[in-house]
């Protein structure tokens, strides 16, 4: 997998929430329900110990770069 970055607002998010980065590469790698969106982001979502977990990215070149999480 392609090196994670969180943007400044998707790790304030994460914190703010209590999410830990691991749920967060979880939701990316094996997501319940994914879209691509028109503009290239990306949506992964799943459920993790009865909590719903969203992840707003959009994968570059060499990286993965987290827009929020929710």
């Amino acid at each position: 997998m392609k090196q994670i970055k969180f943007s400044d607002h998707a790790e304030r998010r994460r914190k703010q929430r209590g999410m830990s980065e691991h749920q967060i590469i979880e939701v990316i790698e094996l997501p319940e329900y994914f879209k691509k969106m028109p503009d290239g982001r990306k949506v992964a979502f799943k459920l993790i110990q009865n909590r719903s977990i969203t992840v707003v990215y959009r994968e570059e070149e060499n990286f993965i770069r987290i827009i929020t999480v929710y």
